[in-house]
């Protein structure tokens, strides 16, 4: 590789690449140290070779050092991903800090069903499927243009989670809904309407199936008529909502909470 022929924009790409392999490849003790020289002499070449605009990268070869920890090379990497990456930097690109259980303990199920309109992203897809895994709910089901498990991004975001939850698609949230009250569930709208009862406020029934919608628009005006019940997740800010996954999780976990406690039985609606 001709090192003066590189633009900067392409060395500062080999660089993140270098930096990402390395991060990937930590816990491999031989690799880590060869891919370590390997990273300082490239920053020493391309320091010696160009006239680099960034004094950052500059001088970056004098901080690679073989017996260096994960946490500083995380501090050398991150300054350079956020000034120059264009990729999209997202927890999916991370080190997961813990390794998951090989096995886990026999907890009672918790007879939850989540329905997603027309989620845009397929990053809060993933995530919704992460978060639902963990607090283990029953079953997903997507509808409308939401992203299947297919889809590349759905599965990095849920990290393997889109294999543990069974899920379904429907093309109208209306046939998801009544797919709901068909098991007996207690369909539950989580939404931004003030005049509903508060999540944490509100017995919630089991078994039950919440809907979660659209990032900008919400739940259209016929998928809330269709519910059985609206609950909403207060905010003390400006803002008056929040990300889709953030606000599922608040819901899952005061959901599994309550059914621990030994939350009731719904009435079974069939309206």
């Amino acid at each position: 590789m001709k090192i003066e022929r590189l633009s900067e924009q392409r060395a500062v790409q080999l660089v993140l690449e270098r930096f990402h392999e390395l991060e990937s490849g930590w816990h491999d003790v031989e690799r880590r140290r060869r891919l370590l020289r390997d990273m300082r002499r490239f920053l020493a070449s391309l320091n010696d070779a160009k006239e680099l605009d960034d004094p950052y990268l500059a001088g970056l070869d004098r901080h690679i050092k073989e017996d260096m920890d994960l946490t500083l090379l995380w501090s050398l990497m991150v300054p350079v991903e956020r000034e120059h990456s264009r990729t999209r930097i997202t927890d999916d690109s991370f080190l997961p800090c813990t390794d998951d259980r090989t096995s886990r303990p026999e907890l009672l199920p918790m007879p939850v069903s989540v329905v997603l309109e027309n989620i845009r992203s397929a990053f809060n897809i993933g995530g919704i499927f992460r978060t639902g895994e963990c607090v283990g709910i029953e079953e997903i089901v997507l509808c409308g243009y939401s992203a299947t498990p297919e889809n590349d991004s759905v599965g990095r975001a849920a990290m393997g989670c889109e294999d543990r939850i069974p899920w379904s698609q429907h093309r109208h949230t209306s046939s998801a809904i009544l797919h709901m009250k068909e098991k007996k569930r207690t369909v539950i709208a989580l939404e931004t309407l003030g005049e509903a009862p508060a999540h944490n406020e509100t017995n919630l029934p089991f078994p039950c199936g919440i809907l979660l919608g659209n990032e900008r628009f919400g739940l259209n005006r016929t998928t809330l008529s269709e519910a059985d019940m609206v609950v909403h997740i207060p905010t003390y800010g400006r803002k008056n909502s929040l990300n889709v996954v953030s606000a599922f999780a608040i819901l899952a976990y005061e959901a599994r909470q309550q059914w621990e406690a030994g939350g009731r039985v719904s009435d079974a609606p069939t309206s």
